[in-house]
């Protein structure tokens, strides 16, 4: 071979390298050790000889040399020669005009090549392998030259790079196509901790990733995974595959304030009416109000008799005479409860009267308020319902007693058992 001359690359344009009787090549000296050598190539004028491209590792203190040859003469040949020996290839299709990849490997005492068409996905396999046997000890000279008279080859970015991997098979890993997680969506309490797991497809990628919470205010994550809720509203998080792909996943996480406070409310029911007071076979709707409202509003209803008293959604059936107390607690945090006791009897008990707690009530116009009433006896099986002579001032929820300002004047709400006793009272509402 004739002497080579070294030549460097200009930033974003590919090297020509010509062989007219003298070679031009790219040279570079690397340390001993294992290292990867990676280069694009183009054969521009359809070379036609027995001759090649050649990406030459030399130890420089033996002079022995070991080559991954590209020979363009009819269908190419991929191969690699030790200096002295016969040589290992194989024969793949390389055209002209077109850009290639070569990069060769040596890990361990052996020597890996693969050749790929550029911009396409590399493949996992080596095209040949070889054992080297002369590593020596002193730096190698990597150097890329052409052989083909009167032809020219384009080179582009030339890569030499030392390996950090600890295996063969982790140099190989294919990259990450997909990412799938334990979750895409969930809803925490502030205060909760949830752990997202990827799933990296193919199962032989790398799988390291990097975890972004896009607001930290609401939800942070940790570079374990770790999801910390913080107070509420929406954080997404990110989770990006390191292996340069590109490839990524989100998971939305919705935070909710914790449960200050769990009641009942007593549908239907006077408000001095701390027992509610049922007959056999009727049934009766409560409901569960939980506080703040940024809160989960999930609960679970129980009673301590089913036999007596069953309960569903807050739904009371009447079972037989006896007594029950029925809980509801939320499902966010169990210990955030409220209860109420239910006496179930065989025959009704008529309301003698009912009246409320104020003569009269004032509300600002887009505000609530809530009525009481004082029903006698206490232990009457009647319900009462709630009802305003001018929904255009004040509206009132017929089974609750909660009222709201529309605008501003005066109405008169009325509130009725289901024996006939009623009472009225005035509702000024404010600006």
């Amino acid at each position: 071979m004739s002497q080579v001359v070294s030549r460097t690359q200009d930033s974003g344009k590919s090297l020509q390298i010509s062989s007219s009787g003298s070679n031009t090549a790219v040279k570079s000296t690397v340390k001993t050790g294992d290292n990867i050598t990676t280069f694009d190539f183009n054969f521009i004028d359809g070379a036609n000889s027995t001759e090649g491209l050649y990406n030459v590792i030399r130890n420089t203190s033996t002079n022995k040399y070991y080559t991954s040859n590209i020979t363009p003469a009819f269908t190419t040949t991929v191969r690699l020669e030790e200096k002295g020996n016969s040589e290992t290839g194989v024969t793949k299709e390389i055209k002209d005009d077109i850009w290639y990849t070569c990069k060769t490997m040596i890990y361990k005492d052996t020597m890996y090549m693969k050749v790929w068409e550029r911009g396409t996905e590399e493949p996992i396999k080596w095209d040949v392998t070889r054992v080297m046997s002369d590593t020596g000890s002193n730096d190698r000279v990597f150097r890329i030259e052409y052989y083909a008279a009167g032809k020219n080859v384009l080179v582009d970015n030339v890569s030499v790079s030392t390996i950090k991997l600890d295996s063969e098979k982790e140099t190989q890993k294919p990259k990450v196509t997909n990412i799938k997680l334990n979750a895409t969506s969930k809803t925490l309490t502030a205060g909760d901790k949830f752990k997202l797991v990827p799933t990296i497809t193919p199962s032989n990628a790398d799988k390291t990733v990097s975890y972004q919470s896009g607001s930290s205010k609401y939800a942070k994550v940790d570079e374990n995974g770790t999801v910390t809720a913080l107070k509420a509203g929406k954080a997404t998080i990110t989770v990006n595959a390191k292996d340069g792909s590109g490839k990524s996943a989100k998971c939305v996480i919705t935070v909710k304030s914790k449960v200050s406070k769990v009641s009942i409310i007593k549908n239907d029911i006077a408000s001095n009416q701390n027992t509610i007071y049922m007959v056999k076979g009727k049934t009766l709707k409560i409901t569960a109000k939980i506080t703040p409202s940024s809160a989960i509003q999930s609960v679970k209803w129980t009673s301590s008799k089913p036999s007596v008293v069953k309960v569903s959604n807050g739904k009371l059936t009447a079972k037989k005479t006896g007594n029950a107390i029925i809980k509801v607690a939320s499902t966010s945090n169990s210990k955030m409860m409220s209860k109420i006791k239910v006496v179930v009897v065989k025959k009704s008990v008529k309301a003698k009267s009912i009246k409320f707690q104020a003569k009269s009530y004032k509300v600002k116009v887009g505000k609530t308020i809530q009525l009481k009433t004082i029903i006698s006896p206490k232990k009457t099986t009647d319900r009462v319902n709630f009802s305003s002579d001018n929904k255009k001032i004040a509206k009132v929820n017929n089974k609750t007693g909660i009222v709201t300002g529309i605008k501003k004047g005066t109405a008169k709400i009325t509130v009725k058992t289901s024996s006939g006793a009623k009472k009225t009272v005035k509702i000024n509402v404010l600006k």
